[in-house]
């Protein structure tokens, strides 16, 4: 390897020797990237770790090649930079680059080019350093992509959260400023019934009727909105329920229903006692047990069983029926707002209860799902979950 010689008149012959040694042991044996050009900026000499970082044929060392050989040369004020250290305005610069190599890996490089000589009005060449930042580099683009996707989702969020607030400014003026008139309309409609029913004729009387029947069903609907939106804004606080005493409440409060419907109730293997909020749990145990008592087969004795289980970190619960079940394609449409499998004239509802469910059992991190037979019955399962340190 034919490395530059800078000759020094107070060095003798044995000196320059020494020093030339110790200049081609620095070169060579550095595991640093390093080269070296002339005043013409040509290659002197590169070691092997810069030519391997540059991707080039093993043994080559860019003897006499130009600087403009490397890729960073055609990057925006490179030029106008090198031409400044060699006018002596900068004394180092550093450039970075993406190199594809012989073999095609691409690499992203660092270029640091530090002017030779103290001779400010000579330029006597440059030393120059690579240094390989591919896997920086990766992270940060990494890093980068992160960020936009996170902003992106910042957005959507933000745009959720004004959808969701938007709904709760309705809820409230539905829950306060629409079910005034609605209790007008059937305040009125009744003592209309009760003082002139007996001067209307048949047709006037279904008139009145359906009037009644309309305001009791917006009122029920607006009622399940205003559920379902509390249920964030509800504190949700949590508590021992010992389960058996509050299915033993709630089944008493839907006797009446059962006997109309000629339903049974059957409780078995119930947790002693779970945690969690008791006001919303209530409600999720009730819609359940509505939803069986209303999609029966009239005419057949409906068998309403509920049960649990311990499953570890989760409480299992079981509510199943032998009514009308459920096409499989819908298993996923009931959860949804205002989804409905029937008309309202067949089976009564606003469609909601089923979302308030899934709500619930949501906020106690669980999940809820279905099975169910069409014809022979359906069973909705759900699973609460235990506070930490408690399975």
């Amino acid at each position: 390897m034919e490395l530059p010689i800078y000759n020094h008149p107070t060095l003798t012959v044995g000196e320059e020797a020494i020093r030339d040694k110790l200049y081609d042991a620095i070169l060579t044996g550095n595991l640093q990237a390093l080269a070296l050009v002339d005043e013409e900026l040509r290659f002197t000499t590169a070691n092997a770790a810069f030519c391997n970082l540059l991707g080039l044929p093993k043994g080559h060392r860019l003897t006499n090649f130009h600087l403009s050989f490397l890729p960073f040369y055609d990057l925006p004020d490179f030029k106008a930079r090198l031409g400044q250290l060699q006018t002596f305005n900068i004394s180092r610069f550093e450039a970075e680059s993406e190199v594809e190599s012989l073999e095609g890996s691409a690499k992203y490089l660092k270029l640091t080019v530090v002017r030779l000589g103290k001779d400010r009005n000579l330029f006597e060449g440059a030393a120059l350093f690579l240094n390989d930042l591919s896997r920086n580099h990766r992270q940060r683009k990494g890093m980068a992509a992160e960020v936009r996707e996170l902003k992106t989702q910042n957005k959507k969020l933000k745009k959720y959260i004004a959808a969701n607030l938007q709904l709760e400014n309705f809820t409230y003026l539905a829950s306060h400023d629409l079910k005034e008139p609605l209790r007008m309309i059937g305040n009125f409609t009744q003592l209309l019934e009760r003082k002139y029913g007996n001067l209307l004729d048949q047709t006037g009387k279904e008139y009145l009727g359906f009037v009644i029947d309309g305001a009791q069903k917006m009122n029920d609907f607006i009622d399940a909105l205003l559920t379902f939106s509390q249920l964030d804004k509800t504190e949700h606080h949590t508590q021992s329920i010992k389960t058996e005493t509050l299915l033993f409440l709630l089944t008493k409060e839907l006797e009446q229903a059962a006997k109309e419907q000629q339903a049974t109730f059957q409780i078995e293997n119930m947790p002693p006692e779970i945690i969690g909020n008791q006001d919303k749990l209530k409600t999720l145990f009730n819609l359940l047990l509505k939803n069986a008592l209303k999609f029966n087969k009239p005419g057949e004795e409906l068998r309403i069983k509920v049960s649990g289980k311990d499953s570890g970190g989760y409480w299992q619960f079981s509510v199943s029926d032998n009514g009308i079940g459920i096409e499989t394609e819908y298993f996923d449409r009931i959860f949804l707002l205002f989804k409905r499998l029937h008309l309202r004239s067949t089976y009564p509802g606003v469609g909601m209860g089923l979302a308030i469910a899934k709500k619930i059992v949501h906020q106690h991190g669980g999940e809820i799902w279905v099975e169910s037979i069409p014809g022979k019955g359906s069973t909705f399962h759900f699973t609460l979950k235990k506070p930490e340190g408690l399975s």
